[in-house]
């Protein structure tokens, strides 16, 4: 998949499944070269560097979309050495918006978000 981000320019998001478990991995986001990001989709779940955020279902209309309805997921870790708060959010028309940005990994603020267009 492929989108641009405001703050990075071109994104070139690799999703990658895993075949026994309903778990993505999300390859080439640049805060994360180092280590592995992955989604589980059954639980809600997003894991950076080995640290599990917990995620909770958020639905609604995004101003930052002209008020488009979305479907998605808010990520929350407080403790530990990767921290801060994620989102994914479905839009109506196709798209996958993605925030990064408050994430803080290692000490670093991730600063990374996009939307990806539907293939």
């Amino acid at each position: 998949m492929d989108g641009d981000t405001e703050s990075i320019g071109q994104w070139r998001i690799r999703l990658v499944p895993d075949a026994d478990k309903n778990v993505v991995r999300l390859q080439g986001l640049r805060f994360a070269s180092d280590c592995e990001v992955s989604l589980d989709m059954d639980r809600d779940v997003l894991t950076i560097d080995g640290h599990e955020f917990a995620g909770r279902p958020i639905a609604d209309k995004s101003p930052m979309f002209q008020d488009m309805p979305f479907e998605g997921v808010a990520f929350e870790r407080l403790e530990g050495p990767t921290t801060g708060g994620a989102s994914i959010i479905f839009l109506e028309d196709g798209r996958t918006a993605m925030d990064f940005d408050k994430v803080v990994l290692n000490g670093v603020r991730a600063r990374e978000y996009g939307v990806l267009s539907p293939e």
